[in-house]
């Protein structure tokens, strides 16, 4: 997968503090939010379906995987 791969060590290379993925290929869509740490990519949530994810940064936004489609 070329978004927990490739991209992900290039976005962390360049210091890009928040990364999320979109992942609409399983039985309920998610969202993986992953945040810099010390220079490292961290996951720091998932959710799946309908669960409500509140992000303060990098901008304040409710997401909820299920209304993306």
């Amino acid at each position: 997968m070329f978004d927990r791969g490739r991209k992900r060590d290039v976005y962390e290379r360049f210091g890009i503090r928040s990364y999320w993925i979109i992942d609409v290929g399983q039985d309920k869509p998610g969202l993986t939010v992953l945040e810099l740490r010390r220079g490292r990519y961290a996951e720091v949530v998932r959710v799946l379906g309908d669960e409500r994810f509140s992000a303060v940064r990098p901008f304040p936004v409710t997401i909820v995987p299920a209304e993306l489609l």
